[in-house]
């Protein structure tokens, strides 16, 4: 009897220990993630914040807005999921991993030539081709491409640097905290 009630608790504790999903994430504040970005790359963290943009074409890129600092970037760790469009406008807590996204000078310049308009989340060419079509029908493609490109080279200026750098959580856990 006491085997079978010891062998229950220690499932019990397994079960319970394995469902944590902050048991080995650090809290902290997305702002400081955003100002000491390089302590935290590679580290699995907890934070928190409003999501101001939701990619509606892959479902899988979000933008956590930081007041006065910028932005994070949260995509999904395993590749295969899609984000609930739900969490656009909402107060979320994200769990994954810090990675690092640099956009280069090159890849600017290559946006340029093909009047790629970067995307308001990464900062890469937009993938929503309906969208593209739609500012080319227009006549307003390359204006539009040239407002985001110049945005980014502005930046480029400001940061001194050959790249542009976004900071991004490869998100285990997504939950909405606040409506």
């Amino acid at each position: 009897m006491k085997k079978t009630t010891l062998f229950l608790l220690f499932a019990l504790l397994m079960l319970l220990t394995s469902f944590n999903p902050t048991a080995d994430s650090e809290f902290v504040y997305a702002k400081d993630l955003i100002e000491k970005f390089e302590f935290y790359i590679g580290k699995t963290i907890l934070t928190e914040g409003k999501i101001d943009h939701f990619c509606g074409i892959n479902n899988q890129k979000m933008r956590l807005s930081v007041e006065e600092v910028g932005y994070i970037m949260i995509v999904p760790k395993d590749p295969d999921t899609l984000f609930d469009g739900s969490f656009n406008r909402k107060t979320v807590r994200v769990e994954g991993i810090v990675k690092e996204v640099r956009i280069s000078k090159d890849q600017i310049d290559e946006m340029e030539k093909t009047f790629g308009i970067p995307c308001s989340i990464d900062n890469l060419p937009c993938i929503n081709t309906s969208y593209t079509e739609r500012k080319k029908e227009e006549g307003t493609l390359e204006t539009t491409s040239q407002k985001g490109i110049e945005n980014l080279r502005e930046t480029l200026e400001k940061t001194g640097k050959n790249y542009i750098l976004v900071v991004t959580i490869e998100a285990k856990n997504v939950r909405v905290i606040e409506e």
